[in-house]
């Protein structure tokens, strides 16, 4: 059985990755610092809703 904290983690963790599997394809052919650029914002804004939601 797994506590609340570990589900959140699942969670936030699957969407970290969707999201970036997602920008990923969407930036191919783009220069690697605004791969780069992109993934961190949008890493940053999903932790603060964690965060928030917390």
């Amino acid at each position: 059985m797994q506590s609340k904290r570990e589900r959140e983690a699942i969670i936030v963790g699957s969407a970290v990755g969707t999201t970036a599997f997602i920008i990923s394809v969407m930036l191919v052919g783009q220069p690697l610092w605004i791969n780069l650029l992109v993934v961190i914002v949008a890493g940053s804004a999903l932790c603060g809703l964690a965060i928030l939601f917390d």
